[in-house]
């Protein structure tokens, strides 16, 4: 009695794995596009916090103050951003005398087209601007 031949030919699995080559390429833009979408919500999230932070600084010492970097904003304001990579964010802030106000950036550190721009006036942050 002749033994029965199981499995798949060298064919069909190349077939199976371009198949699924294919939809990988096709799925990874869409994929992409909702990633940078998660993290620049998350960055203007955090704008909206830090301006917050400047609006109770200012209600305890009169004064907003400027920041250069993320390990600033923590000493200043107790927030706990990462100071260091792999974070993809670099916030700043900044202070006007007159009139008194307040605004914060970030840019993403490895995009410079992804910036994001929020001030004590605003409702949303807005973007591709800095700070003036």
């Amino acid at each position: 009695m002749p033994k029965a031949k199981w499995g798949f030919t060298l064919l069909e699995l190349i077939v199976v794995i371009v198949i699924i080559a294919i939809l990988a390429t096709l799925g990874y833009p869409e994929y992409r596009k909702m990633k940078e979408k998660g993290e620049d919500s998350g960055a203007k999230s955090t704008l909206k916090l830090i301006i917050a932070a400047q609006k109770i600084y200012r209600m305890e010492t009169g004064e907003y103050v400027n920041a250069t970097n993320n390990a600033e904003i923590n000493s200043t304001f107790r927030i706990d951003l990462p100071s260091t990579l792999p974070y993809n964010w670099e916030f700043q802030t900044k202070a006007y005398a007159s009139p008194k106000a307040c605004c914060a950036n970030t840019t993403h550190v490895y995009d410079y087209r992804r910036r994001w721009m929020f001030n004590d006036t605003l409702d949303e942050p807005i973007n591709g601007t800095a700070c003036p």
